[in-house]
């Protein structure tokens, strides 16, 4: 098959569209996360570690996602000593997060919603960012958060 990152024609991977390290983030004990619809005849599935496609990336190309992955998941579920919370009426509205790194962060947003416009699975569906997909991927290939005046 033709891998959306590298168009080679090649073998490819189960590959997240979100890290899966969110969504193992989320299980709670030993209860995996549902995926739910509002869809007649769909039924809750398990998804204990998230939504994947095999039709989108090699695992070179893979790989190429892994240190943005991994600072999405450092900044964003592990480094708690960076995240202000924010409080209203008692209850945890938000998180502050005061230092981090702009490029890292937008190429984590911009890679989630790369994968999920050129994936084919029904969960991403609705996520379609057309004109920008082939911005968005070059942005990726070369590391550059793009002009801020154009965002």
């Amino acid at each position: 098959m033709i891998c959306k990152g590298c168009t080679k024609d090649t073998t490819l991977i189960n590959a997240h569209i979100i890290p899966k390290s969110f969504w193992v983030g989320l299980k709670d004990g030993e209860i995996a996360p549902k995926l739910m619809s509002n869809k007649a005849d769909t039924y809750p599935k398990k998804l204990p570690i998230g939504v994947y496609d095999k039709t989108i990336l090699c695992h070179d190309c893979e790989q190429k996602f892994q240190t943005i992955d991994e600072y999405g998941q450092k900044l964003l579920l592990k480094d708690e000593s960076n995240q202000e919370k924010l409080i209203e009426n008692g209850a945890i509205v938000g998180y502050r997060v005061q230092n981090f790194n702009y490029s890292l962060l937008k190429l984590f947003f911009i890679s989630i919603l790369w994968r999920a416009s050129v994936s084919s699975q029904e969960f991403y569906s609705k996520i379609n960012i057309g004109p920008f997909e082939d911005k968005a991927k070059q942005m990726l290939c070369t590391r550059s958060r793009g002009a801020m005046s154009n965002y």
